[in-house]
């Protein structure tokens, strides 16, 4: 029974890895990081939402539409601890930034924080174009979700 067990379990997570590898092969070859975005194109980006502190930490970045950047978005794993005074939504931001750079070097994720009726929480924003030359917009993401949406927040803090 535990042998048939482990090879359920193995099978199932060799399948799932294999998925993963071919999602994230696709979103190489799809050319998912396709508008270059430079400092002080982002620099005026962020001044349109006013944060009280925003830092940006490389000279250049790639970006997409958001359609495709949705299905990149879909890859990021989340989920992988539980929510708790020790890990709080800081933390999950923070890893959340973390995988997305490791995966998509270029792609302009970053971590603020946002005031909101309850106080202040940790989330991540991703700046994208809807075409070559366009405005650059962004999107807020919920990192323990992945849930993205334009959410009435105030950015307080925003680090890319």
């Amino acid at each position: 029974m535990l042998i048939q067990y482990l090879k359920s379990f193995i099978e199932v997570i060799t399948i799932n890895i294999i998925e993963f590898l071919k999602s994230y092969w696709n979103t190489k070859v799809d050319n998912i990081e396709e508008f270059p975005v430079y400092n002080n194109e982002i620099q005026t980006a962020l001044a349109r939402f006013k944060p009280k502190y925003s830092e940006i930490l490389d000279s250049n970045y790639m970006t997409s539409n958001l359609e495709k950047l949705k299905g990149m978005l879909a890859l990021i794993p989340v989920k992988m601890q539980k929510y708790s005074s020790e890990h709080d939504c800081d933390n999950f931001a923070f890893e959340y930034m973390g995988i997305a750079k490791r995966m998509f070097p270029l792609l302009p994720v970053g971590y603020c924080h946002v005031k909101t009726a309850k106080g202040y929480h940790a989330l991540n924003f991703l700046l994208y174009k809807e075409r070559d030359g366009g405005m650059l917009n962004f999107i807020f993401i919920e990192p323990q979700t992945n849930k993205i949406s334009m959410f009435d927040y105030k950015p307080y803090l925003m680090i890319l």
